[in-house]
């Protein structure tokens, strides 16, 4: 079962991290002050797709039976779905040192923990890709993903895992950051997985708990979408972004994010807006290769293009053309490299018993 609003939110979630991270390095607007639109995106857009990321899961697993078998299966396809636009980003990337960084090295562990995306469980650091750290995370969801999705089972159990959802929130609110140091000073433990983790598990509740009223009242749903993001943008903090990610003001973020995904997973679609859905079903497409490609695309950019004292008007027409350039290597990417690694995925069966035996046989699921 597929909600394409949720797909619409994490393509403009996407949007917006190409849009933060493009005028982060190349302009000295100050958009990481957590004052500003982009610099509240620049934290939130992510968070969000780990909502998205949860809420997904819930929609496709909801009725498997689990075993070893079936885990091994659910690990196999989602690497299958991560690995390979992430190895594209990579090589590019690499590409990029061999030829252009002086002193360019190859660290043997560092590209091993990259390739097998198992980073986020060795050392959330360790990720080479622009964003990537958000993947690594994403892996370790997964390994997690069938104690929640089982969880959901049972109202006691759905209870002990939302109390879970607020512990781990509270931690990281409060007791994990420093609010008198900078968010930077503090990244790795901000990027640790389990410092995440309550956004997953979010979205795994709210699927669970809001399937049931999908596609009803759309134009409430536009006022609430409204209201939130005005409420989300004109929120009172200003300073370094390590004040939208601690304290009280971290809570009413987060709640602000999550609202904002249960909202959108209610939306269902825009099918009837025709143009609309067309044009948020491409950038929700895109997204994966969008989220992973443009930091390396702006390294060639500032390599060949870009220069110190380039007018505004000058760098946002080739920002401009950067963009389309991206929009349509990340279609291609899309097409060419993330489905036929989903469908060769789906082509791998694997026998539900304590083996976990991977056949080259088509899977009925």
């Amino acid at each position: 079962m597929r909600i394409q609003s949720i797909d619409y939110l994490r393509g403009a979630m996407s949007l917006s991290i190409v849009f933060y991270h493009f005028i982060y390095q190349f302009t000295d607007w100050g958009v990481t002050d957590s004052g500003t639109l982009l610099g509240r995106l620049g934290i939130y857009a992510v968070s969000a797709f780990y909502i998205i990321s949860g809420m997904a899961l819930y929609l496709a697993h909801q009725r498997d039976k689990w075993c070893a078998g079936q885990y091994l299966k659910f690990l196999v396809r989602r690497f299958f779905r991560l690995a390979p636009t992430y190895w594209v980003a990579l090589v590019f990337a690499t590409a990029f040192g061999v030829l252009f960084v002086n002193g360019f090295s190859i660290d043997v562990w560092k590209y091993t923990q990259n390739v097998l995306l198992i980073f986020g469980i060795t050392n959330p650091t360790e990720y080479i890709i622009m964003g990537g750290w958000s993947i690594g995370n994403e892996v370790v969801f997964y390994l997690l993903f069938p104690v929640f999705i089982l969880a959901t089972k049972w109202v006691s159990s759905l209870v002990l895992m939302g109390g879970l959802l607020i512990v781990t929130l509270i931690h990281s609110a409060f007791f994990l950051l420093d609010s008198h140091q900078t968010l930077a000073s503090q990244w790795p433990d901000y990027i640790n997985p389990m410092n995440q983790i309550y956004f997953f598990i979010a979205g795994v509740i709210l699927a669970k708990l809001l399937l049931p009223y999908v596609g009803r009242r759309k134009g409430l749903l536009f006022v609430a979408v409204m209201g939130l993001a005005l409420v989300f943008t004109l929120y009172p903090v200003t300073g370094n972004q390590i004040n939208i990610v601690t304290g009280t003001n971290k809570l009413v973020f987060v709640l602000l994010t999550v609202l904002l995904c249960a909202v959108f997973f209610l939306i269902g679609n825009l099918l009837s807006v025709r143009y609309v859905h067309v044009v948020l079903k491409f950038l929700g497409d895109v997204s994966y290769p969008l989220y992973l490609l443009h930091g390396v695309s702006f390294a060639y950019f500032q390599k060949f293009i870009f220069y110190r004292g380039m007018s505004d008007s000058t760098l946002f027409a080739y920002a401009s053309v950067l963009l389309m350039i991206l929009l349509i290597l990340s279609w291609f990417c899309h097409v060419c490299v993330e489905k036929p690694a989903i469908r060769v995925s789906q082509y791998m069966k694997i026998n539900g018993n304590a083996d976990g035996l991977i056949q080259g046989n088509r899977s009925r699921s």
